[in-house]
């Protein structure tokens, strides 16, 4: 109308299925093109008596890359330990095309980390992290885009402000 998307439904339309909705897990109720105060006075009601439950939770925890969010199962396989080295980009594809759940990268030195921070985007599945030093962890952590995992090491608590998940959690 006039250039304008509009819905035409009546508050009571608008919450016909406002039950069903929250059975499924929805906490998160608005309205758009169309609606106005009568729509959300009517959503509002509808709310009143709903006992809101999250839905069941099935993954506990997941990791990411740049771009792709990844449920995370006991026992993931990472494969072989990969160097960071001035080789990484070939070792990443070579990883990334083997059958494992994940990447396991090993971050031995300084030159290790800037082939790490230069090749990340290559990453596509699940990364594990290790390194031969706790400033070298926290600085991969710190410049990965994603999410990551770490096993083991007696630091993790302080790793977790840049949302690393630990391995033995999963």
């Amino acid at each position: 109308e006039a250039g304008r998307t509009v819905f035409h439904l009546t508050p009571d339309e608008f919450i016909a299925h406002t039950h069903e909705f929250v059975s499924c897990g929805v906490g998160i109720f608005g309205g758009c093109c169309g609606t106005d105060c009568r729509h959300i006075t009517a959503l509002a009601r509808a709310l009143e008596t709903v006992s809101f439950q999250p839905p069941a939770c099935v993954v506990p925890c997941a990791c990411a890359s740049e771009r792709e969010a990844f449920p995370l199962r006991k026992g993931m396989d990472f494969g072989v330990r990969i160097p960071a080295s001035e080789y990484l980009s070939d070792d990443l594809m070579d990883a990334e095309e083997s059958q494992t759940d994940g990447v396991w990268l090993h971050i031995e030195d300084q030159k290790g980390l800037d082939a790490f921070v230069e090749n990340e985007y290559l990453i596509k599945t699940p990364l594990r992290v290790s390194a031969s030093s706790r400033e070298l962890l926290f600085e991969a952590f710190r410049l990965y885009q994603g999410r990551a995992i770490c096993a083991g090491e007696d630091w993790f608590d302080e790793l977790a402000d840049f949302g690393v998940v630990k391995m033995e959690s999963f």
